[in-house]
């Protein structure tokens, strides 16, 4: 009887003859063994390595994993909302959250009847909390949207308010966060939105903030996506970080004209060399 014998190496599957004790009275074929030093290292490793991160990137995404179906209500995220500054607010998640969770969070923050771009909330540092940056100061008490979502937990709308600032609050590093081309699409179309709307309001100080969250979302877009994404994505990379540069300057000398201008011209980058990379669904 011949049984199939299934040897993986290096990603490759290969099927090899498996025999009962007659097998041994046949000759074996002597196998020919090749040294590293005897070959070049195939330049294709790494895009064969990098196709298969994305085909398992598409596939996990197109076929949710059975314990990430909906099954709770996002409103379980919520442990405490507060404003750390006038103009920022900190979620703190509920205690009993799972940890492996914390990742998967996503949500912003709108103030009751603005009109602007709701603000994102992104991670701080090991996850102490989540913060979102908003366009106007507020003094409390101030009613909000607070929209919250992760994996396992159906989408919730949450109304409060906030009923006081909480001061000498530790400063965490803030990075967006997203999983994949299409959340990173959205925070880069929602993020420009929020340059504009900063610098036309004045406030050089966040659109400082929300051009580097920006560029961040940019990158995402880029570290998510295909090879030849990635590259096409460093030149608009580069020349966003010239105008991060050229915005400091502008704060500094409170150059509102000149931060439009910039703001202008990071504009046109992401409209003629990003947005074609887009992932809209």
């Amino acid at each position: 009887m011949i049984f199939a014998c299934v040897v993986a190496t290096a990603g490759v599957v290969a099927l090899t003859g498996c025999t009962e004790k007659k097998e041994a009275q046949q000759p074996k074929k002597q196998e020919t063994r090749v040294t590293p030093s005897a070959t070049k290292a195939s330049p294709k490793i790494n895009k064969v390595q990098r196709q298969t991160r994305v085909q398992e990137t598409a596939v996990s995404e197109k076929t949710p994993k059975r314990e990430d179906k909906p099954t709770s209500d996002a409103k379980a995220i919520l442990g405490s909302l507060v404003l750390a500054k006038p103009n920022e607010v900190r979620l703190f998640v509920a205690r009993d959250f799972p940890g492996n969770k914390l990742a998967s969070i996503r949500g912003s923050v709108l103030v009751e009847g603005s009109t602007s771009v709701p603000a994102h909330l992104y991670p701080a540092l090991n996850y102490k909390y989540f913060s979102a940056k908003l366009l106007q100061d507020v003094k409390p008490p101030v009613n909000v949207i607070l929209k919250l979502s992760a994996d396992g937990y159906t989408e919730a709308e949450i109304r409060t308010t906030i009923a006081a600032i909480v001061k000498g609050q530790e400063n965490e590093k803030i990075v967006p966060s997203a999983s994949n081309p299409r959340e990173y699409t959205a925070l880069v179309k929602d993020e420009l939105q929020r340059l504009k709307q900063s610098v036309a309001m004045g406030n050089l100080e966040l659109a400082g903030e929300v051009l580097g969250n920006l560029r961040e979302s940019v990158n995402g877009l880029a570290l998510t996506s295909k090879e030849n994404v990635e590259m096409a994505l460093q030149a608009p990379l580069t020349s966003i970080d010239t105008a991060i540069t050229s915005m400091t300057e502008a704060q500094k000398k409170g150059d509102v004209e000149e931060a439009r201008n910039i703001a202008a011209q990071v504009e046109a980058v992401i409209e003629d060399r990003v947005a074609p990379y887009f992932v809209n669904e």
